[in-house]
């Protein structure tokens, strides 16, 4: 495994893929290789995320994954290769959470500059 600002990858990581790694410090901007841009906010908070959610009962995690993606942004995309898991930890109300999350290679032809969001709570950018 290879780790960077806290992300674990596979050690196969291409030349291309290290220089991208490379390219900042700030873990959302180290995720490049998953989207070209967007990241998220909830409307109303300050932290910052990648388009995805929860997986339903059933469902596997590429599957969620491009049900979210068609959900939040309204574009259809190709889940490739699974890069790795971040760990999230904060507290919130006097109340530890935690969450791991899959990240994954994505693809899309759909993609702009200036992705609007389908859900009114969330912005991308």
């Amino acid at each position: 495994m290879y780790c960077k600002g806290g992300v674990l990858y596979p050690v196969a990581l291409t030349d291309e893929q290290k220089k991208m790694l490379q390219m900042s410090s700030m873990l959302f901007q180290v995720l490049k290789v998953v989207f070209d841009k967007p990241q998220g906010q909830a409307i109303g908070y300050t932290n910052t995320f990648l388009p995805g959610g929860h997986i339903e009962f059933g469902e596997s995690a590429k599957d969620a994954l491009i049900r979210e993606i068609q959900e939040e942004l309204g574009i259809k995309c190709t889940v490739n290769n699974f890069l790795g898991l971040v760990e999230h930890k904060w507290e919130k109300n006097g109340e530890l959470h935690c969450e791991v999350n899959q990240v994954f290679e994505v693809n899309s032809h759909e993609l702009q500059n200036n992705l609007k969001s389908s859900e009114s709570h969330l912005k991308f950018f």
